[in-house]
């Protein structure tokens, strides 16, 4: 079976329709570190990554026409199989900013980075061009631990690290991500990490299970039967103690109860009383369906008045939130209400039973999520699909390919009366519909003659 080839038309199209879908702003796939856990020196063969090299200014110029001013801009990060790099690393990449905020006076830049070109000026810089938000991938605060984790040199170290606290005195927000790896840190690094971080005002931590496939060095990754749970040890024992919220990635949330991650301290949220592990029952006499409507209830200019139930208790508050709509509550992400009335209407209106895949991270969750749906019980039936793609660790949708899915479908076939329709999570496929190895996703349907919808 052929897969499809990007052509340069295709990938500048994929360009385009990343800034125009997610407003993200791609400047280099070049990047300036070679991190143990980096992910793209361990991709099976048949994985199609995508590179744009460092992209001329010109080009950069031209994808800006297709960014929306209302919505934050992001750069650094990559919601297609484009290789995003250090942007800061660009050497237009201040001369970008500047543009940026000529054009869009208000709106503000997010940007995601390894801070290696972090230094007092150029933070000085940002401060100018406020409002600019920084997520620093920090992974830890001790120069010998960020050595080892991100094979970069003394000199560059030095200045990630001394970037908290820079950004913390030019009042540039941030927060701050770590990829856990206590078999090479200990698990005292990351909890010194967390409290530096912490001191400087970070508005999260969020600490990343670390994902490899089964190309790596063995003798690199942690067991990964353990590291889970080692790390959301780790993390409930360090965040009731921490001033902003620590967050695990992923979170495996099994349900859509408004549970509070955390709350970042001083914020409107937190003067109001409101903690780590409280719930939210309405917002404004609104009550959400998932984490996520919460999160968009709260956040937003203006005043919420909250009921929330704390230690058995339903207790009410009300504040005003800042003046970016900022309410400092944090929480993992769930499900998208929006998302559930579109799966609940596609499978009322398919021609028999649907077998819905998803991944092994979401199973639990889309198990609570369609059983709420009040639906017939010969309607639907879920299953999660092993990754043999990429084998190890990775268990997330974004990386489940064809082979993945036509082989999960054979083992259930084989064991049941094979499905009237398919579905499968959009995350898996482009706006070409392709997956990372360059298969549309009607090729899941087509070998075994059924119609297949993304969901």
């Amino acid at each position: 079976m052929n897969t499809h080839a990007y052509t340069p038309m295709h990938i500048q199209d994929l360009i385009n329709r990343t800034a125009m879908e997610a407003n993200i702003l791609p400047l280099t796939s070049r990047c300036d570190s070679a991190c143990i856990f980096c992910s793209h020196q361990n991709n099976p063969p048949q994985v199609q990554v995508l590179s744009v090299g460092e992209r001329s200014l010109a080009d950069i110029l031209d994808t800006m026409q297709y960014l929306d001013p209302a919505r934050t801009i992001t750069i650094g990060e990559s919601a297609t199989n484009i290789i995003e790099g250090e942007p800061t690393s660009h050497k237009d990449f201040l001369n970008v900013l500047q543009i940026l905020r000529q054009r869009f006076p208000q709106t503000p830049v997010s940007i995601t980075t390894n801070g290696h070109q972090l230094t007092r000026a150029l933070i000085a810089q940002l401060s100018r061009l406020m409002p600019v938000y920084i997520n620093l991938s920090i992974n830890s605060s001790s120069v010998t631990c960020h050595r080892q984790l991100m094979r970069d040199s003394e000199e560059k170290a030095n200045c990630a690290i001394a970037a908290i606290a820079l950004l913390d005195e030019y009042r540039i927000p941030f927060s701050c991500s770590m990829v856990g790896m206590p078999n090479i840190t200990g698990t005292d690094d990351m909890r010194q990490t967390i409290r530096d971080i912490a001191h400087y005002g970070a508005d999260s931590i969020q600490i990343f299970m670390p994902g490899f496939s089964s190309h790596i060095k063995k003798n690199i990754f942690p067991d990964p039967d353990h590291i889970y749970a080692e790390l959301k040890a780790l993390v409930d024992e360090v965040a009731p103690q921490t001033e902003c919220p620590v967050l695990l990635e992923p979170s495996y949330v099994q349900d859509l109860r408004c549970m509070i991650s955390g709350v970042r301290k001083n914020s409107p949220a937190w003067q109001a009383g409101l903690r780590k592990g409280d719930e939210i029952l309405t917002v404004n006499g609104e009550t959400p369906y998932s984490r996520v409507a919460a999160y968009g209830y709260l956040n937003g200019p203006g005043t919420r008045t909250v009921t929330y139930r704390s230690s058995q208790r339903v207790l009410e508050a009300t504040w005003q939130n800042t003046s970016d709509g900022s309410c400092g509550i944090a929480m993992e992400y769930d499900f998208d209400p929006n998302r559930a009335d579109y799966m609940k209407k596609a499978l009322n209106d398919a021609p028999g039973k649907v077998l819905l895949l998803c991944s092994e991270f979401a199973y639990p969750l889309m198990q609570t999520v369609l059983s709420g749906m009040a639906l017939p019980e010969d309607a639907w039936d879920l299953i999660y699909v092993s990754n043999i793609t990429f084998g190890g660790t990775i268990r997330a949708a974004g990386l489940l390919c064809y082979d993945d899915y036509v082989q999960a479908v054979r083992d259930y076939c084989d064991h049941h009366t094979p499905p009237d329709a398919l579905a499968v999570p959009g995350e898996s496929f482009n706006y070409l519909g392709l997956d990372l190895t360059g298969h549309h996703y009607s090729e899941i349907g087509q070998a075994f003659h059924l119609p297949v919808a993304l969901m």
